[in-house]
């Protein structure tokens, strides 16, 4: 086994932000209070406030607003928004990511008296300026300034508060405005340098707060009214897959202030893991493993590194698992003692391992290559981890290297010498190759959160929560790397394929669909794949990566739905975003962080089926008809049949196609004219007729079966909505002669006279022409058959 030495490096120090002595007016010689100030930022950031007047937001005044834009605390906030704004100025046309947008219009309605007044604000909202206005929903809020004459306060020094990396056990007493609010999900911020003199607008945040472009002091008319500045405020979509709130994501100020690239963002992100970092000795591991390196299967157990063996975690001295320093402590200033700290005890250096693999890694660097795969082993004076572990290993000397930069340590290509470790360019090929899974991820979060580690250092390790930072930290500028969806790349790298599933019915499973991300270019990239909700894919998660010498390769991606996707009616719109993570700029339009968000929609129209009955008001599936009875030779006897299709939804209710599927019985002499119906729309109705033949004597039924379908036209295959049941009967009688109304067998005067008395009594025996009626039509028929007397 190898030991570490250490020695102690102490975390950059922090400043608060001070407020300079003031004479003058009220407020001007005391900061606003942290709860008032905190509690305005919350409610301009709550999209539930519908209205705000900030002339009488709990007593503030003119003095104490100008304090509050000038406070650590608002002033922090801005710097947040600033460094996370520059990121993701290729969003701008992504209308579909931001839901709400809140306005204050107007806040000076007034001219200050003294210029002073207005300058101060101007500056503060200077700051600040918008791009687009991304919006569902607006609010407008006014305020209206109290006429006091305070002195400008110049803005304090912005720099990383303590409270933020502060125990979770303790929270502040006052929401910090570094988080999101409760109800706005937080979403890690990714970064890149803009024009000096580009309007910046905030997208990967929770929220977006930006001043509107205003008319310079010295053109503005001393007129009242006169708008100094605006703020916008919208909430925005965050991917699927940390909409919920992902469990071992940074904090959402954490790596606020890493918005550099190259040796700038190195080191950012050693102010970063350095502030607030809990220094923890090489012995403390010894009881620090067992919350940090727990095995997800069994809670007694830890996983050791290298073989990944599920060993129990207590400590035995030694005996079943020992301390492995991934930067061997030869390799190190310092030497290992229980007592040791810096990265010779920082639990991020350390592993639990096996004895004899310890021993038989020594002290070798790590090396082999991006093309060594399979179980750990020696390669000559190098040490290839194994494939489970060479990405947590890479990332884990990146950390050593970053977060104690300046100790003597530090990585190189090849085989190094003294305090170096190496080989740099396989621990970059690694990283890309093995990405942080869930088991390394909950670690990073482990080692740093007081709910899951009593021993907690209160610090991370950048890399396992931003990835993407590895190539700009240790490679260049010049990422090459373009993702795309469909045929070809465009020039911006934002393609987007539009996928119409058509029409579905409610309730219906939707098959996967699967589309190809392509990746162009020699340079290794993570990526994010954000789907809406509803929708999950193979790719979901914090992030993907594409090795490095993979131009021209790429990767299903399937997108499966939720039982529930089609449970209700109507245009139904989903998509999958993906967002290539690199933040390197230099390689031109389209490449690392130019690559333009790639985006799948999908589009279906839901429909209840359809639902055919033999009433337009109740569902009626079986109908009975009787065709009573008619004389031989007389002609057939027929029904008109009405046929509805109640379907509810309106404009999502399926049509429907009918036809007759089966008959039964009597069929020769109860028929019906029934072909089949088509695309038979909600509230519509169709007609048909049934009919009783007069060829031959005799008492008849028949049954008919019809078949509804949802419309074959609008939805694939032979989607059965139902069976309908038409029953019919009849009879056909002998012949007799129609005009003997007496019976006796002969046709004379009282025939005559029978007829007429049943006429006048409007009596329907006298109805000769069956038509329901009796007019002039049955005295002729009546006539007709008297003339032509009795077979």
């Amino acid at each position: 086994m190898h030991t570490d030495k250490t020695t102690k490096s102490t975390p950059s120090p922090r400043h608060a932000g001070r407020w300079p002595a003031k004479g003058g007016s009220e407020g001007a010689s005391t900061p606003p209070s942290p709860k008032l100030t905190n509690a305005l930022i919350r409610d301009l950031l709550d999209p539930t406030v519908a209205t705000l007047d900030l002339c009488d937001y709990h007593g503030l005044t003119l003095n104490k607003l100008i304090a509050i834009l000038e406070s650590p605390e608002f002033a922090y906030l801005q710097t947040a928004i600033d460094q996370i704004s520059t990121a993701r100025a290729k969003l701008v046309e992504s209308e579909t990511r931001f839901t709400a947008k809140a306005r204050l219009n107007d806040i000076c309605k007034q001219q200050p008296t003294d210029r002073h007044h207005e300058e101060t604000i101007r500056k503060a909202a200077s700051k600040l300026a918008p791009t687009k206005e991304h919006t569902n929903a607006q609010r407008d809020l006014t305020l209206e300034p109290q006429h006091q004459h305070t002195p400008a306060r110049s803005t304090p020094p912005i720099a990383p508060n303590s409270a933020q990396h502060t125990a979770e056990a303790n929270p502040p007493a006052h929401v910090p405005i570094t988080q999101a609010p409760p109800h706005l999900p937080r979403f890690p911020g990714r970064f890149d340098a803009s024009p000096p003199n580009q309007r910046w607008a905030l997208f990967d945040a929770p929220a977006k707060l930006a001043f509107r472009n205003q008319t310079p002091a010295d053109e503005r008319s001393p007129t009242l009214h006169q708008p100094i500045f605006s703020i916008c405020i919208a909430a925005m979509i965050c991917p699927a897959a940390l909409a919920a709130g992902d469990a071992y994501e940074a904090p959402a100020a954490y790596y606020s202030g890493a918005t550099g690239t190259g040796t700038t963002l190195k080191s950012q992100l050693t102010a970063a893991m350095s502030a607030g970092h809990i220094m923890r000795n090489y012995g403390n591991f010894r009881d620090m493993s067992r919350y940090i390196d727990t095995d997800p299967n069994n809670p007694n157990n830890i996983l050791l590194c290298y073989n990944r063996a599920s060993v129990s975690s207590s400590w035995d001295s030694g005996s079943t698992w020992n301390r492995e320093h991934v930067w061997p402590q030869s390799r190190q200033p310092g030497s290992a003692s229980n007592g040791s700290t810096g990265n010779i005890g920082d639990p991020h250096a350390l592993k639990p391992c096996n004895p004899s693999i310890n021993s038989s890694r020594g002290n070798k660097p790590f090396g082999g290559g991006a093309n060594t795969t399979g179980s750990f082993r020696s390669l000559g004076s190098f040490y290839f981890p194994g494939d489970m572990d060479k990405g947590d290993i890479a990332r884990s000397l990146f950390y050593s290297d970053t977060r104690y930069a300046g100790t003597g340590m530090s990585l190189v290509n090849g085989t190094p010498s003294g305090n170096q470790m190496g080989d740099l360019e396989s621990l970059i090929a690694w990283h890309y190759l093995d990405i942080p899974d869930e088991f390394e991820r909950r670690r990073n979060h482990a080692v740093y959160s007081v709910t899951l580690n009593p021993l907690r250092t209160n610090n991370r390790n950048a890399y396992i929560d931003h990835p993407e930072f590895v190539w700009s930290v240790y490679v260049d500028q010049f990422n090459d790397s373009t993702l795309y969806v469909g045929d070809l790349a465009p020039a911006d790298g934002a393609s987007m394929i539009d996928i119409d599933l058509g029409n579905v019915l409610v309730g219906e499973v939707i098959d996967p669909i699967q589309v190809t991300l392509h990746k162009n270019g020699d340079d290794g990239t993570f990526y994010r794949v954000s789907p809406s909700a509803g929708i999950t894919t193979n790719l979901d998660g914090c992030y993907q990566a594409f090795a490095i010498g993979t131009n021209g390769s790429s990767e299903t991606l399937t997108m499966s739905f939720d039982a529930g996707y089609t449970d209700n009616t109507g245009m139904v719109f989903g998509s999958v975003m993906i967002d290539n993570l690199d933040v390197t700029t230099q390689a031109g339009s389209g490449k690392g962080a130019n690559d333009g968000d790639d985006l799948v929609s999908v589009a279906m129209s839901v429909f209840n089926p359809g639902n055919g009955s033999f009433d337009s008001g109740s569902d009626l599936d079986t109908l009975s008809i009787d065709l009573g009875t008619i004389a031989s030779g007389d002609g057939d006897a027929s029904q008109t049949i009405d046929l509805f299709n109640i379907a509810l939804g309106g404009a999502f209710a399926a049509p429907v196609d009918v036809e007759i599927v089966s008959s039964v019985g009597d069929t020769a002499a109860l028929g019906t004219d029934l072909m089949s119906i088509t695309d038979l729309s909600s509230a519509g109705m169709a007609s048909f007729d049934v009919i009783l033949d007069d060829d031959n004597e005799g008492v008849y039924s028949a049954t008919y079966t019809l078949r509804v379908y949802n419309s074959r036209s609008m939805f694939p295959g032979d989607v059965i909505v139902e069976d309908l049941t038409l029953n019919l009967s009849g009879e056909v009688a002998g012949s007799v002669c129609s005009p003997d109304l007496n019976g006796d067998g002969m046709l004379n005067f009282f025939d005559v006279s029978e007829f007429l008395g049943l006429y006048s009594s409007n009596d329907l025996g006298a109805d000769f022409t069956n038509d329901g009626e009796l007019n002039f039509f049955d005295v002729s028929a009546f006539l007709g058959a008297y003339s032509a007397g009795c077979p």
